[in-house]
Protein backbone atom coordinates (compact mmCIF):
# COMPACT_ATOMS: atom_id res chain seq x y z
CA UNK A 1 0.00 0.00 0.00
CA UNK A 2 1.34 3.48 -0.95
CA UNK A 3 1.95 5.99 1.83
CA UNK A 4 -0.02 9.18 1.74
CA UNK A 5 2.05 12.36 1.69
CA UNK A 6 0.93 15.34 3.74
CA UNK A 7 3.60 17.82 2.68
CA UNK A 8 1.28 20.22 0.82
CA UNK A 9 -1.00 20.48 3.82
CA UNK A 10 1.98 20.88 6.16
CA UNK A 11 3.40 23.79 4.16
CA UNK A 12 -0.05 25.40 3.89
CA UNK A 13 -0.43 25.26 7.68
CA UNK A 14 3.10 26.59 8.21
CA UNK A 15 2.41 29.52 5.88
CA UNK A 16 -0.70 30.48 7.84
CA UNK A 17 1.19 30.38 11.14
CA UNK A 18 4.16 32.39 9.87
CA UNK A 19 2.40 35.08 7.87
CA UNK A 20 -0.84 35.65 9.76
CA UNK A 21 -1.09 39.38 10.63
CA UNK A 22 -0.23 40.13 14.24
CA UNK A 23 -0.65 43.14 16.42
CA UNK A 24 2.19 44.91 18.21
CA UNK A 25 1.51 42.74 21.27
CA UNK A 26 1.92 39.54 19.29
CA UNK A 27 -1.78 38.62 19.06
CA UNK A 28 -3.28 37.74 15.73
CA UNK A 29 -5.45 40.41 14.19
CA UNK A 30 -8.99 39.24 13.52
CA UNK A 31 -11.18 40.31 10.62
CA UNK A 32 -12.73 43.16 12.62
CA UNK A 33 -9.29 44.43 13.60
CA UNK A 34 -8.09 44.43 10.00
CA UNK A 35 -11.19 46.35 8.92
CA UNK A 36 -10.60 48.95 11.61
CA UNK A 37 -6.87 49.34 10.89
CA UNK A 38 -7.05 48.98 7.08
CA UNK A 39 -3.58 48.06 5.84
CA UNK A 40 -2.66 50.17 2.82
CA UNK A 41 -0.56 49.04 -0.15
CA UNK A 42 2.63 50.31 1.48
CA UNK A 43 2.09 47.86 4.34
CA UNK A 44 1.12 50.52 6.88
CA UNK A 45 -1.59 50.24 9.53
CA UNK A 46 -3.57 53.45 9.82
CA UNK A 47 -3.51 53.26 13.60
CA UNK A 48 0.24 52.76 14.01
CA UNK A 49 2.18 55.83 15.11
CA UNK A 50 5.69 56.55 13.84
CA UNK A 51 8.49 56.57 16.42
CA UNK A 52 9.60 59.92 17.80
CA UNK A 53 13.16 60.56 16.67
CA UNK A 54 14.97 63.73 17.78
CA UNK A 55 11.90 66.01 17.87
CA UNK A 56 12.78 69.63 17.12
CA UNK A 57 11.27 72.89 18.25
CA UNK A 58 8.40 74.28 16.10
CA UNK A 59 9.49 76.06 12.95
CA UNK A 60 8.95 79.82 13.17
CA UNK A 61 6.10 81.44 11.25
CA UNK A 62 8.60 83.25 9.04
CA UNK A 63 9.80 79.93 7.64
CA UNK A 64 6.35 78.46 6.96
CA UNK A 65 4.19 80.34 4.41
CA UNK A 66 1.18 81.80 6.21
CA UNK A 67 -0.57 83.59 3.34
CA UNK A 68 -1.54 82.51 -0.16
CA UNK A 69 0.89 84.83 -1.91
CA UNK A 70 3.78 83.47 0.15
CA UNK A 71 3.07 79.95 -1.06
CA UNK A 72 4.09 80.95 -4.58
CA UNK A 73 7.79 81.16 -5.35
CA UNK A 74 8.17 84.49 -7.17
CA UNK A 75 9.09 84.39 -10.84
CA UNK A 76 7.78 80.85 -11.36
CA UNK A 77 4.80 79.44 -13.23
CA UNK A 78 3.95 77.29 -10.26
CA UNK A 79 5.18 75.53 -7.15
CA UNK A 80 4.84 71.87 -6.19
CA UNK A 81 4.75 71.08 -2.49
CA UNK A 82 5.79 67.48 -1.81
CA UNK A 83 4.68 66.10 1.56
CA UNK A 84 7.34 63.49 2.33
CA UNK A 85 8.35 61.24 5.21
CA UNK A 86 11.99 60.40 5.82
CA UNK A 87 10.95 57.01 7.28
CA UNK A 88 8.14 56.32 4.81
CA UNK A 89 8.81 53.41 2.41
CA UNK A 90 6.42 54.95 -0.11
CA UNK A 91 8.50 58.12 -0.21
CA UNK A 92 11.60 56.05 -0.89
CA UNK A 93 9.74 54.05 -3.55
CA UNK A 94 9.15 57.26 -5.55
CA UNK A 95 12.74 58.48 -5.48
CA UNK A 96 13.33 57.91 -9.21
CA UNK A 97 10.17 59.84 -10.12
CA UNK A 98 11.17 62.68 -7.81
CA UNK A 99 14.67 62.74 -9.33
CA UNK A 100 13.12 63.02 -12.80
CA UNK A 101 10.93 65.91 -11.63
CA UNK A 102 13.97 67.62 -10.10
CA UNK A 103 15.43 67.66 -13.62
CA UNK A 104 12.21 68.55 -15.47
CA UNK A 105 10.66 71.23 -13.24
CA UNK A 106 13.43 73.89 -13.50
CA UNK A 107 13.25 73.68 -17.30
CA UNK A 108 9.52 74.42 -17.07
CA UNK A 109 9.99 77.19 -14.49
CA UNK A 110 8.18 75.22 -11.79
CA UNK A 111 9.65 75.21 -8.28
CA UNK A 112 9.74 72.16 -6.02
CA UNK A 113 9.53 72.33 -2.23
CA UNK A 114 9.63 69.29 0.07
CA UNK A 115 7.55 69.42 3.25
CA UNK A 116 8.23 67.06 6.17
CA UNK A 117 5.11 67.07 8.39
CA UNK A 118 5.50 64.01 10.60
CA UNK A 119 5.96 64.09 14.33
CA UNK A 120 9.60 63.48 15.15
CA UNK A 121 11.12 64.77 11.91
CA UNK A 122 14.42 66.59 12.37
CA UNK A 123 16.88 68.41 10.16
CA UNK A 124 19.47 65.72 10.89
CA UNK A 125 17.10 62.94 9.90
CA UNK A 126 16.03 64.72 6.72
CA UNK A 127 19.60 65.52 5.68
CA UNK A 128 20.55 61.87 6.21
CA UNK A 129 17.58 60.79 4.09
CA UNK A 130 18.43 63.28 1.32
CA UNK A 131 22.02 62.10 1.25
CA UNK A 132 20.90 58.48 0.95
CA UNK A 133 18.53 59.06 -1.98
CA UNK A 134 20.41 61.91 -3.67
CA UNK A 135 17.72 64.59 -3.38
CA UNK A 136 18.60 68.25 -3.78
CA UNK A 137 15.43 70.07 -2.80
CA UNK A 138 14.46 73.04 -0.71
CA UNK A 139 12.52 71.74 2.25
CA UNK A 140 10.44 72.81 5.23
CA UNK A 141 9.93 71.02 8.54
CA UNK A 142 6.21 71.53 9.17
CA UNK A 143 6.38 70.74 12.88
CA UNK A 144 3.29 72.85 13.61
CA UNK A 145 1.40 71.13 10.77
CA UNK A 146 0.39 74.50 9.35
CA UNK A 147 0.84 73.36 5.76
CA UNK A 148 -0.82 70.02 6.48
CA UNK A 149 -3.94 71.89 7.61
CA UNK A 150 -3.76 74.45 4.80
CA UNK A 151 -3.60 71.84 2.04
CA UNK A 152 -5.46 69.04 3.81
CA UNK A 153 -2.55 66.63 3.33
CA UNK A 154 -3.09 63.15 4.74
CA UNK A 155 -0.30 60.95 3.38
CA UNK A 156 3.31 60.88 2.27
CA UNK A 157 4.13 61.21 -0.49
CA UNK A 158 1.35 63.58 -1.49
CA UNK A 159 1.74 66.59 -3.78
CA UNK A 160 -0.04 69.90 -4.21
CA UNK A 161 0.80 71.86 -7.36
CA UNK A 162 -0.25 75.51 -7.29
CA UNK A 163 -0.21 77.94 -10.19
CA UNK A 164 1.09 81.51 -10.21
CA UNK A 165 -2.22 82.78 -8.83
CA UNK A 166 -2.07 80.45 -5.83
CA UNK A 167 -4.72 78.01 -7.04
CA UNK A 168 -4.25 74.28 -6.47
CA UNK A 169 -4.28 72.80 -9.98
CA UNK A 170 -3.26 69.28 -9.00
CA UNK A 171 -3.35 67.30 -5.77
CA UNK A 172 -2.63 63.66 -5.13
CA UNK A 173 0.17 61.12 -5.55
CA UNK A 174 3.27 61.61 -7.67
CA UNK A 175 2.23 58.71 -9.88
CA UNK A 176 0.44 55.35 -9.66
CA UNK A 177 3.50 53.11 -9.34
CA UNK A 178 2.50 51.84 -5.88
CA UNK A 179 -0.77 50.50 -7.29
CA UNK A 180 1.02 48.82 -10.22
CA UNK A 181 3.92 47.01 -8.56
CA UNK A 182 6.44 49.69 -9.47
CA UNK A 183 5.25 50.33 -13.03
CA UNK A 184 4.08 53.86 -13.82
CA UNK A 185 0.90 53.97 -15.89
CA UNK A 186 -0.07 57.53 -14.93
CA UNK A 187 2.64 60.09 -14.18
CA UNK A 188 0.15 62.46 -12.56
CA UNK A 189 2.50 65.19 -11.34
CA UNK A 190 4.78 65.13 -14.37
CA UNK A 191 1.79 65.53 -16.68
CA UNK A 192 0.35 68.29 -14.49
CA UNK A 193 3.68 70.19 -14.60
CA UNK A 194 3.76 69.91 -18.40
CA UNK A 195 0.16 71.11 -18.69
CA UNK A 196 0.83 74.05 -16.38
CA UNK A 197 4.03 75.04 -18.19
CA UNK A 198 2.25 75.02 -21.56
CA UNK A 199 -0.70 77.04 -20.28
CA UNK A 200 -3.16 74.16 -20.60
CA UNK A 201 -5.77 73.16 -18.00
CA UNK A 202 -4.41 70.26 -15.98
CA UNK A 203 -5.99 67.13 -17.44
CA UNK A 204 -6.16 65.26 -14.12
CA UNK A 205 -6.54 67.81 -11.31
CA UNK A 206 -7.05 65.21 -8.57
CA UNK A 207 -5.98 61.59 -8.10
CA UNK A 208 -6.03 59.06 -5.27
CA UNK A 209 -3.15 56.86 -4.20
CA UNK A 210 -1.53 54.94 -1.38
CA UNK A 211 0.99 56.27 1.10
CA UNK A 212 2.10 56.49 4.71
CA UNK A 213 -0.41 58.25 6.93
CA UNK A 214 0.89 61.55 8.34
CA UNK A 215 1.45 61.48 12.09
CA UNK A 216 0.56 64.99 13.25
CA UNK A 217 2.09 66.87 16.13
CA UNK A 218 -0.65 67.31 18.69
Amino acid sequence: MRQRHHRPFFFFLLTILLFAPTSAGGQQLGTDSLKNNSIDRCGNLKSVNAPIINPISPTSSEEIPSRKEKLIVSGSKGTAYFFLGSLCPCTDAHKHSIMELMSLAPKKNVKLVAVFPNKGESVELIEHFFKGVGFKLNYLVDSTNRLVKRFGAKKTPEVFLIDEKGRVVYSGPIDDSVENLGQIKNAYLKNAVLDLAEGRPVSVPRAEGSGCWIVRNR
